[in-house]
């Protein structure tokens, strides 16, 4: 079984993270297939980003007496850490959201609208991408790219021509001479919603998000515990 931490406590929030993350993604697929979000989904969201946030609180009350800081700016940092050594500073400091840490402030966003406010809805979204092979060469066109092709003008690939006089797309597959194949994609997936919370950016896909930020705090967790493995200062 992962040692996510040397402390019992952080070590059983972590994995109870690990555990929601797994039915999540099982859930995640039902309700691809379903076109349909489903409450136990959201619920058990909810319910992994606050365990994650726990393990956070668990670490920091180990070493600064306090929940884990998570600030916009260098000086609510610094006023939030008063009377904190420069050196156990420097270690919480890399984790910041002004410190090019974007994920952990979509995280304290989410986990904050979850449990103060409401489950956050959010949407389903469909990207298409076009495949296009022939003789082990290909060409790939994702979601809102195109190839116009003029007259006169032809792409040869492969064992295929493609003349000129179309604009080929996602939704506006080629018309080609010779033999080769052309495959379109539909990539799905749910992308939390940020309507009615400003601080949070558009286009957050929400399994995955889920996972970088799992892999990013058991990495964090480590990584303050080697600095600190005594504990409270």
């Amino acid at each position: 079984m992962t040692q996510f931490s040397n402390y019992s406590d952080i070590n059983a929030v972590m994995h109870k993270a690990a555990t929601l993350l797994t039915l999540i993604e099982n859930e995640y697929q039902k309700c691809l297939y379903e076109q349909l979000i489903r409450d136990k989904l959201l619920v058990e969201i909810k319910d992994f980003l606050t365990n994650l946030r726990t393990a956070l609180d668990y670490l920091a009350k180990k070493i600064i007496k306090k929940n884990f800081p998570i600030r916009n700016s260098q000086s609510d940092f610094d006023n939030y850490m008063i009377q904190i050594s420069v050196e156990c500073k420097a270690i919480f400091l890399k984790f910041q959201p002004f410190k090019g840490n974007d994920w952990i402030k979509n995280f304290n966003t989410l986990t904050n609208e979850n449990k103060h406010v409401t489950l956050v809805p959010q949407k389903r979204i469909e990207c298409k991408e076009l495949k296009i092979n022939s003789g082990g060469a290909g060409i790939s066109l994702g979601q809102g790219a195109s190839i116009h092709l003029g007259h006169g003008a032809s792409i040869t690939m492969g064992n295929m021509t493609i003349p000129g006089g179309q604009t080929i797309s996602p939704t506006n597959p080629a018309f080609f001479i010779g033999n080769g194949t052309q495959i379109i994609v539909t990539w799905v997936s749910f992308n939390f919603d940020n309507k009615g919370i400003s601080d949070l950016p558009e286009n957050i896909s929400a399994l995955p998000f889920m996972k970088q930020c799992f892999q990013n705090i058991a990495g964090l967790i480590k990584e303050i515990e080697a600095a600190y493995p005594q504990g409270a200062l």
